[in-house]
């Protein structure tokens, strides 16, 4: 077992693709999928602007039990950002999967954050793209071993934030393509340091994140990267 922030939970039984098989199986290899490289490209513009991730439907429908890993995290993720509002941060969020109109209760707690409105429920991807383009640092709070939202914003040059206790381990490194926060710190320690990330973040560092992540994930380098993968589980003598 391993210990998250409230409790003992088993990880085979709590997280399904949990991070520990997948990225210690040498059965199995990964190859992101993002968009299009030409999709994702921005104007550079260093403001404070921060968009906050959407809540899973998991998480509206389990808000009252904070118990919950995903609830605890994003709970903290808006704490942590009404930290970052108080500071002069411009923060954003929004909701395409609200149930039962709770994330409405979310609204009228943090009126302090702005809420990026869709008219459907179901939002175009160039839409959901411009969305993205419309922030310098993008807030991942939901435990997952993969994200295309993630993908997306790398491939934009935005910086990124997550969880270290609910994200792959291998996407993002300190302080060079995002920030890992902790799910045991400190709130305001917390704000600190996505502000010692934003002070760091210049343009040449955007371009870079920009470049690396069309060679890592974009739908462009997707057919040179399974080649690689495929020799790579060959020459171990492993097969799928």
């Amino acid at each position: 077992t391993t210990t998250n922030y409230l409790k003992d939970f088993s990880i085979n039984k709590n997280y399904v693709n949990n991070l520990v098989n997948v990225f210690n199986d040498k059965k199995r290899f990964t190859v992101p999928l993002g968009t299009s490289h030409e999709l994702c490209k921005k104007e550079f513009n260093k403001e404070k602007v921060l968009l906050l991730d959407e809540p899973h439907k998991v998480v509206l429908d389990n808000l009252s039990d904070k118990s919950k890993q995903h609830v605890f995290s994003y709970e903290k993720s808006l704490e942590i950002c009404k930290i970052l509002s108080n500071r002069g941060w411009h923060i954003k969020t929004f909701c395409t999967r609200d149930h039962q109109g709770k994330f409405k209760k979310i609204k009228n707690k943090h009126s302090w954050i702005e809420i990026i409105r869709f008219d459907d429920l179901w939002v175009p991807y160039l839409e959901m793209l411009n969305c993205y383009k419309s922030c310098f640092m993008f807030f991942s709070h939901y435990q997952e071993t993969h994200g295309f939202s993630i993908y997306e914003n790398l491939q934009m040059g935005n910086g990124l934030i997550v969880f270290e206790e609910n994200f792959n381990p291998l996407t993002i490194r300190q302080f060079q393509n995002g920030i890992k926060l902790s799910l045991y710190m400190n709130n305001e320690i917390c704000a600190d340091l996505v502000e010692e990330y934003y002070s760091a973040l210049d343009k040449n560092r955007s371009n870079n994140i920009a470049d690396e992540s069309k060679e890592l994930f974009s739908s462009d380098t997707f057919a040179k990267r399974i080649r690689w993968s495929l020799n790579n589980l060959n020459e171990a003598n492993v097969f799928i």
